[in-house]
């Protein structure tokens, strides 16, 4: 792929018209199937959501042998505009949680499959320090925006019942639309990989690498609950998207300012690693006395203070990842992502499927907050994986929503 200034700025526009897009649904259609079921339902969603999404990710690189990885990530795009007008429709056939869950998974898989081949080849000759922090902090001021104007959307329609979400997923399908276009325009010369193989996405005997993987699972278990657990919480305790959506910005938002506190790194030698990693699980317990403070407060405070000690060390793990890969460039580009892939799903399917148990037995589904401190028992997996010295800056903006 032909590595020009115009084809990063054209791939800047269309990712994060992406960002923009999913972020005006990514909270929010968890709060659609608990508002027309049960947290089942949302987990139902997730669960299928992420284990398609693993399926569709890995198999995408065969899809990469005979397509460019634009045209992979275009019908990622696609098939999330589809699955939004039918969400929407009168027939709905794909709209029960576990088969939406599924086509939503495959277009997820699709999407980033393509993406990450096309980020890893036009920024070959370039900075890549450089793009990363360009494309996320365009990415944090998208992500920032989106819930709060999808929160406003739904909150203040006049639609009836499962109508108040038309306005959000329909300008979310125009934004899709956009970011489609935009990636049409980015010129691909050499994007096919005819050697792609199933059997070459493991990683064995690599240094290091066992660490990474168990940060990849460990990390995403806490964080699925999270995404999942707190903006529900919110939206429980209020009855309001607005402030649901709110949540979700703030939470962004705070991201972005560690980001730029931190844009020059820190000394994991310093005191920085020893009150960040034990500050996630003590500021986790307010969530477990709403009596002392209030319960809306308590989430606030909690989901602020994670994010703040969090971002720094997922950028100083994420440098570090970069740097084994430096190391093992005989392995296949797609290899891995489809990988790391595998680990993140391990998390997500650890935490999803005994809160699907769980949700069948609780009767105050307010209750889902107390695994939080459990759970946030991961973070001294940092000691393993943050290495003494400078961090350099890349503004990564943690996902959480």
């Amino acid at each position: 792929m032909a590595t020009t200034s115009r084809n990063i700025r054209r791939y800047y526009l269309s990712f994060n018209l992406n960002v923009f897009a999913m972020g005006l649904v990514g909270v929010f259609i968890n709060l659609y199937f608990f508002s027309t079921g049960s947290y089942v339902d949302v987990i139902y969603y997730q669960i299928f959501a992420y284990l398609f999404t693993f399926v569709a990710f890995a198999l995408s690189g065969y899809l990469m042998n005979r397509y460019r990885p634009n045209r992979v990530y275009m019908l990622g795009s696609a098939l999330f505009i589809f699955l939004l007008i039918d969400l929407l429709s009168s027939t709905g056939f794909l709209s029960s949680a576990i088969v939406f869950g599924a086509a939503w998974g495959v277009a997820i898989g699709m999407f980033y499959a393509g993406n990450n081949v096309i980020m890893f080849d036009i920024t070959e000759r370039a900075n890549r320090t450089n793009f990363v922090a360009t494309n996320n902090a365009l990415g944090g001021l998208a992500r920032f925006f989106a819930p709060i104007i999808a929160g406003a959307l739904i909150e203040f329609s006049a639609l009836p019942g499962t109508q108040k979400f038309f306005w959000d997923f329909a300008i979310t399908a125009v934004f899709l639309l956009l970011s489609i276009y935009f990636i049409i325009k980015v010129r691909d010369n050499d994007g096919y990989n005819l050697n792609y193989s199933l059997k070459k996405d493991i990683i064995r005997g690599r240094d290091s690498h066992i660490k990474f993987s168990a940060y990849f699972a460990l990390d995403a278990l806490f964080v699925k609950a999270f995404g999942i657990i707190l903006p529900i919480y919110v939206f429980q305790i209020t009855r309001s998207y607005l402030i649901a959506g709110i949540f979700a910005g703030f939470i962004i938002l705070l991201g972005m300012v560690t980001n730029f506190v931190f844009r020059k790194g820190f000394r994991a030698d310093g005191p920085f690693v020893n009150i960040a990693v034990p500050g996630m699980i003590i500021s986790s317990l307010v969530l477990l006395f709403p009596s002392v403070i209030s319960s809306l407060a308590a989430a606030f405070v909690f989901g602020g203070l994670y994010t703040i000690f969090s971002t720094p060390l997922d950028n100083a793990v994420l440098v570090n990842y970069m740097k084994f890969l430096d190391k093992n460039r005989d392995i296949n580009r797609e290899m891995f992502w489809v990988n790391r892939e595998f680990y993140l799903m391990m998390g997500r399917m650890a935490v999803l499927l005994p809160m699907l148990l769980i949700a069948f037995f609780l009767t105050n589904t307010m209750d889902f907050v107390f695994i939080i401190p459990v759970l946030s028992l991961y973070a001294p997996i940092y000691y393993k994986l943050v290495a003494k010295g400078r961090i350099k800056p890349l503004f990564f903006i943690k996902r959480h929503m």
